[in-house]
């Protein structure tokens, strides 16, 4: 299980953030792929207000 504090349905950040989005989806990737379904791991980011 992978945890962001991002606000419900902006789990990938904001529109038009495509480094951030990228990076996010890369992450889920390499956990996917490494098994670990049954750990948790909270990501790095942090969600910036406007």
């Amino acid at each position: 299980m992978m945890h962001i504090r991002f606000p419900l349905g902006k789990t990938f950040g904001m529109a038009g953030e495509a480094d951030l989005q990228r990076s996010i989806l890369m992450n889920l990737l390499q956990f996917a792929l490494e098994g670990a379904a049954e750990s948790t791991v909270e990501l790095p980011y942090r969600w910036k207000r406007p």
